[in-house]
């Protein structure tokens, strides 16, 4: 980073707000228009820094200003370690907010969301993408699992991690291989939401093969019957792989059937786990529980439920004081604890397992996984397979399972 290049200034629209975490005080930015799409924690002595940020000054000067202000000896590589973020994370007024603006407007008006993941997880070329997608939905065989499915399971880990990956998302698809549904509901994790808990979509998903479609007149009526229980601005779906990885491998599955699918991220319940308390506890989830399912059964349609998510997040990686190499094999019983509560479809029993650990283990698919059995509270599960992905250079884990569900 050149010292001598003037610093993009802090953009005016950005809000901070100030927050205790551990003690220790935070100023929390969050930008109300979603071009910097989720917030970021300062450390309170950070933020003297940020007057500083108003287009005018090059590194040095802004050092040399702050030292003289506050008689403090700002580290260098620390602010350009900021600068760099501010800027990745959009609150600056740089040109690269500017390219993330133009996109996340084109977004907002356009009636189709783009792909984000194409060459990273999976070929973008249209031929090359047919092959690609049909190599993962076959590398496991169909015997000994059970078509028909109503409601699966799957991961929502990167594609590009090969075989392993590819044979669990497999046994989920194979579950619902022969269905024909007219609605494919897909419940996946929001990596990103801040207070948000469901975020439907009414754009149609496009991959390297063409369309898939959304219902938008059941998103529609969402909008009209559900109220607040449910956020109207879908900006979240724009950079979220947890929906997009579903919906290219359904689109070669049901080629040759006519279907369109009911797009909704599920935010975090972890303010839930804080309380000790059941997420129904809350009028917003036991509400949207209940209009949903009678929205589904009204519908008319035949349909599956889909919950795209990973199990366990642990490691260096993760904000552990452990390597995950070393707890492979008693991560494997936990989350065998947790996916027979799963199969056996006990929502509550599920998450108070995942209360009384405070979930150290990180299930980033606890929230759609709840909605996902309380939704299908009649249905059985069957445990298909499951994997986890060591990362050891990063000394950390994630684990991940395939569960396919029949009335």
């Amino acid at each position: 980073m050149d010292i001598n290049k003037i610093i993009p200034a802090l953009r005016s629209n950005i809000f901070a707000d100030e927050k205790v975490i551990d003690g220790k005080e935070y100023f929390i930015l969050s930008d109300p228009n979603k071009y910097a799409d989720q917030p970021l924690a300062l450390p309170a002595d950070y933020i003297p820094l940020l007057q500083f940020f108003n287009g005018k000054f090059t590194i040095n000067v802004v050092l040399n200003l702050f030292r003289h202000e506050y008689q403090i000896n700002f580290d260098i590589e620390i602010l350009k370690s900021l600068i760099n973020t501010l800027d990745q994370m959009c609150f600056l007024d740089s040109s690269y907010f500017g390219f993330i603006k133009q996109e996340v407007d084109y977004y907002r008006i356009s009636p189709v969301r783009k792909p984000v993941c194409t060459v990273q997880s999976y070929p973008a070329a249209k031929e090359e993408f047919a092959d690609y997608v049909r190599s993962i939905i076959e590398s496991s065989s169909k015997d000994g699992i059970q078509g028909n499915a109503t409601g699966i399971i799957i991961p929502h880990i990167d594609y590009n991690l090969g075989t392993q990956v590819h044979e669990i998302y497999s046994a989920a698809y194979r579950a619902i291989q022969d269905s024909e549904p007219e609605l494919v509901v897909i419940l996946g994790t929001s990596h990103r939401s801040e207070n948000d808990f469901f975020i439907p979509t009414t754009k149609h998903f496009e991959t390297p093969a063409g369309i898939v479609m959304t219902d938008s007149d059941l998103v529609n009526k969402m909008y009209k019957e559900f109220g607040d229980i449910i956020t109207k601005d879908d900006i979240l779906h724009r950079t979220e792989h947890s929906i997009e990885y579903a919906t290219i491998v359904l689109q070669q599955l049901f080629k040759d059937r006519k279907f369109q699918i009911l797009p909704i991220l599920i935010g975090s319940f972890y303010e839930f786990v804080n309380k000790s308390c059941s997420p129904k506890s809350d009028f917003r989830i036991s509400g949207f529980i209940e209009k949903l399912s009678n929205l589904l059964k009204n519908c008319g349609k035949k349909m599956i439920i889909i919950a795209s998510v990973d199990l366990a997040h642990i490691g260096r990686k993760f904000g552990d004081n452990f390597d995950a190499e070393e707890q492979l094999d008693n991560l494997e019983k936990e989350d065998a604890n947790l996916i027979e509560l799963i199969i056996n479809n006990k929502p509550e029993e599920f998450f108070n397992e995942i209360i009384k650990c405070s979930d150290n283990r990180r299930i980033c698919g606890l929230s759609p996984i709840y909605i996902f059995l309380t939704l299908l509270a009649n249905a059985r599960g069957e445990f298909l397979k499951y994997g986890q992905w060591s990362e050891l250079e990063t000394k950390s884990a994630v684990s991940f399972a395939s569960l396919a569900f029949y009335d």
